[in-house]
């Protein structure tokens, strides 16, 4: 069987625009949803040319965008994840989401890309149709991150509730008394709310620790990402599967996720304003250790906020920017897992997290 040919068939089978480019970045081949709905060409007239050939299709903000994106996933020799503007062939600029990999040998050498073009539009509109499991399941395993959220401000509650009732109680007054012992009973049913909807969010949330395959704790990791982080136009860069392919961690996977989830998450914050905003995950790895490292496109981690990080303060975010998991918490999970975290400032600023096999 012609393996060339098997794959120009699969691809073109692909209910969405996909293309391959070789170590060139020389467009090696696509589908015919990609040649007429995007280029607005034949594959004849694609196959061998580069994206900057299409000049006279493609704006000049989008296609140097584009053109640095690809140069990056080759340096990077991973997978890339971003959302985009795309100039269609009918004329309208419509946001896609990129799902693009880089194509590596068996020893190490990078052959060329291979992507996927999600119609986020079509995507949004499709979306109501989902069946009925798959949203409460995606919908529970959420849960247990947003409780996160709400723990923050729950705690700041209960400690001023305290004061107040010292207050009240000094002063002797029946009704302010009354009024701060029915607001702590509220702040106790919502904790225990907060608690129920944690566990049943995810089963595993605090499960006991056991050996899982890095791929599925990496799977939650890109699924969070692109399920929540992807509306900035941040570009989030992950290793490829081979990086990784039958490593194990001895680990509670949810709470290794939501570390790494809620770093990359506080990266694309910081950089979401910058022209150049991309995130990156990699890994590496030894006997006895995992390292897994985040870094990002900003201009580095700021000293006050380094500090916050090794005293375990409660977050590198301003007001109204969310709590995020919370420093202390992250810290509290590498704890378990007789991890550390480390801030390195050498060249692209990056937070490792490391866990013991």
């Amino acid at each position: 069987m012609n393996i060339l040919n098997l794959l120009s068939t699969i691809v073109d089978t692909l209910p969405f625009p996909a293309f391959y480019k070789d170590s060139d970045l020389r467009y090696y081949g696509c589908n015919n949803i990609f040649a007429v709905e995007i280029l607005g060409a034949s594959k004849a007239q694609i196959i061998g040319k580069n994206v900057e050939d299409f000049n006279s299709k493609i704006p000049h903000d989008l296609l140097e965008r584009y053109k640095h994106q690809d140069e990056r996933l080759m340096e990077a020799h991973g997978k890339q994840i971003y959302d985009s503007d795309v100039l269609c062939s009918d004329g309208k600029r419509r946001r896609f989401r990129f799902v693009k990999s880089a194509v590596v040998d068996e020893n190490g050498n990078i052959e060329g890309i291979f992507g996927l073009m999600i119609d986020l539009d079509r995507t949004s509109k499709s979306s109501k149709i989902l069946s009925d499991k798959g949203h409460y399941e995606k919908l529970g395993k959420h849960a247990a991150y947003l409780v996160h959220e709400i723990n923050g401000p729950l705690m700041r509650m209960k400690a001023l509730l305290r004061k107040k009732e010292l207050l009240a109680n000094a002063f002797e007054n029946k009704e302010l008394i009354d009024l701060t012992n029915e607001l702590l009973a509220t702040h106790e049913t919502l904790t225990n709310i907060s608690g129920w909807v944690r566990n049943i969010g995810h089963d595993s949330f605090h499960g006991s620790m056991k050996e899982v395959d890095l791929a599925d704790i990496i799977d939650l990791t890109q699924e969070l990402v692109t399920d929540s982080l992807m509306s900035n136009g941040v570009e989030f860069i992950f290793p490829r599967e081979t990086v990784y392919e039958g490593l194990k961690l001895k680990c509670q996977a949810v709470q290794v996720s939501q570390v790494l989830y809620n770093i990359m998450k506080n990266s694309s914050e910081a950089v979401k304003d910058l022209e150049e905003k991309w995130v990156s995950l990699d890994i590496t790895w030894t006997e006895s250790k995992i390292d897994f490292a985040v870094s990002d496109s900003g201009d580095g981690i700021p000293l006050a906020v380094q500090e916050k990080i090794k005293r375990g303060g409660q977050s590198t975010k301003k007001l109204g920017k969310g709590m995020g998991v919370g420093l202390q918490i992250v810290k509290e999970i590498l704890k378990q897992h007789n991890g550390e975290l480390m801030i390195s400032q050498e060249g692209i600023s990056t937070i490792t997290t490391r866990f013991n096999r």
